[in-house]
């Protein structure tokens, strides 16, 4: 199966080898409808079908399989939740090597349902847990058997554990970004936290490994773009050119 990660803000359904598709621990190509967001998934053993997991505005997750045919149409709907969805993401919770959860945020909480058990809701965050919360992605962060929804929230970032969903760790320091994204971007077999405000930070510490030159910009991506097996930060601003940054080098090698 062939890994992507799109991050688009657009009113159509974009394609998966646009210039900011990008390798990620999971197969999704995240996209947006005006305010909405989504995410085009692969859900294993349903024949090769794909499906739209899409926020709507009575703020529930829905569902669609994709294609042609009577089968196509929405398939599930969560209750309303706490708020409008603002990010999707498809993710391996348990690290088993098989995506088998749908996560989302709200502004103020965070989501997760087991599409392998008929969508069944299986975390969401206390209304008390978090004030506002800005970004997530999933990620391996401390090499255990299962992964961490990694959470911006309350100017903090916050480990949520995959399988206990337990919070592991809290950042110390106040920062604050948009975006994050996970990988290891600079060869050291360790993953990296990639932030939008120029931020890599090493994913067990917290420590800030490398400061770019100036912030990445709200889309933000990671891609091998040379084949070396250590993904490049591909970004992109509104009305600026796509950039991207070599981590193990410490620079910006282009703009485009």
């Amino acid at each position: 199966m062939r890994r992507y990660f799109l991050l688009v803000a657009v009113a159509v359904l974009a394609s998966p080898h646009s210039a900011l598709a990008a390798a990620a621990p999971d197969p999704v190509d995240e996209v947006g409808f005006g305010m909405l967001r989504g995410a085009v998934i692969e859900i294993p053993g349903a024949d090769n079908a794909r499906f739209l997991a899409l926020g709507d505005r009575f703020s529930r997750l829905n569902v669609y399989r994709l294609g042609r045919g009577d089968d196509r149409g929405r398939i599930w709907s969560s209750r309303a939740l706490d708020g409008n969805v603002q990010e999707v993401l498809v993710a391996d919770l348990d690290g088993d090597g098989g995506v088998d959860h749908l996560v989302c945020r709200t502004a103020r909480r965070i989501y997760a349902f087991d599409f392998r058990n008929d969508f069944r809701m299986t975390f969401e965050s206390l209304p008390t847990t978090f004030q506002t919360v800005g970004a997530f992605t999933v990620a391996d962060v401390d090499n255990d058997p299962q992964h961490e929804i990694v959470v911006f929230a309350d100017r903090r970032i916050h480990y949520v554990d995959g399988a206990s969903f337990l919070r592991e760790w809290s950042s110390m320091n106040d920062i604050q970004v948009t975006r994050i994204r996970a990988g290891d971007v600079d060869g050291d077999r360790r993953a990296e936290l990639v932030l939008d405000n120029g931020q890599v930070l090493d994913a067990r510490s917290g420590r800030v490994e490398w400061q770019a030159q100036s912030t990445f910009g709200p889309q933000l991506g990671l891609l091998d773009l040379d084949g070396d097996g250590i993904p490049e930060i591909v970004t992109e601003s509104p009305g600026q050119p796509l950039r991207i940054w070599d981590a193990s080098a410490r620079r910006e090698l282009r703009a485009h």
